[in-house]
């Protein structure tokens, strides 16, 4: 990565969407019975937004699957080109 992309993340992280961002590179929530990835919107609705502790997953039979180094880089990517107007 170069020193410019490296501060371009750096700005992004200390900005105003640095929430948005965890949001979009948080893991993916799968349900254990239907081997379903649950949308954001799915998240919500279910009660799932808040969970603390592998056991609160365990009750909802749910597992998180970290994303790839390479999705995360695509978002930051995405969010960078957002935020400049070219996406």
């Amino acid at each position: 990565m170069s020193l410019q992309e490296s501060n371009r993340i750096q700005l992004i992280l200390n900005g105003p969407i640095h929430k948005m961002l965890f949001t979009l590179a948080a893991p993916n929530m799968v349900s254990v019975l239907f081997m379903l990835l649950i949308t954001f919107s799915e998240i919500f609705k279910i009660g799932c937004d808040n969970l603390q502790n592998s056991k609160d997953y365990l009750k909802r039979n749910l597992i998180l699957i970290n994303n790839t180094e390479k999705e995360i880089k695509d978002v930051v990517i995405e969010m960078d080109l957002r935020l400049q107007g070219k996406w």
